[in-house]
């Protein structure tokens, strides 16, 4: 949870500050969740799916399960080499980048999507983490329930894909290397 939001503070405070990205961090968790519950409460079926299930389970299986449960059967290319099919955002791939605004065009913000040979997570360092968000900034997140928001949407991963994803680890390592510097 911490690391998106790294994420979004080193890819989008050349726009914004940071605060305001934390505070958008908030507001997208709060609204996948109330999503989440709607679906829940109308008899909706959806799949949750958190990107750690590819740190901790081999991207073959996870995908097969995920286009399981979308009853979707994939062709054998989704689970092999990427290398192979067509370039992600050209015709030919069907996938299909949104527009963004002019502004995003400076950074290169699919680089690591259009340059990978297939699904896999990517860790962010601690220390990356500790560098861009404050103490703060990670109080904010605490006081608005976002990590429990967060757990939530694990536990609804775990059950969609059927695949163990522990329970974060990463506040109590923010702490740690926050305090020892």
């Amino acid at each position: 949870m911490l690391a998106t939001v790294c994420s979004w503070i080193e890819q989008f405070s050349f726009n914004t500050h940071p605060d305001h990205l934390v505070d958008n961090a908030v507001l997208a968790y709060r609204t996948v969740d109330s999503i989440s519950k709607e679906a829940d409460s109308l008899g909706i079926n959806s799949i949750t799916f958190d990107n750690r299930v590819l740190e901790l389970n081999d991207s073959h299986v996870v995908l097969k399960r995920f286009f399981s449960q979308l009853g979707v059967l994939p062709k054998g290319e989704a689970f092999s080499d990427w290398t192979q099919l067509p370039k992600m955002g050209t015709p030919e791939s069907n996938i299909f980048f949104a527009d963004e605004p002019e502004l995003y065009m400076s950074r290169n913000f699919h680089k690591k999507v259009t340059e990978s040979s297939g699904l896999r997570y990517f860790p962010k360092e601690m220390s990356r983490i500790v560098a861009n968000l404050s103490k703060e900034q990670v109080q904010k997140l605490i006081d608005n329930g976002i990590f429990e928001i967060y757990d939530r949407l694990r536990s609804r991963s775990v059950r969609s894909l059927g695949l163990e994803i522990p329970k974060s680890t990463e506040l109590e390592r923010y702490s740690e290397e926050a305090n020892s510097q």
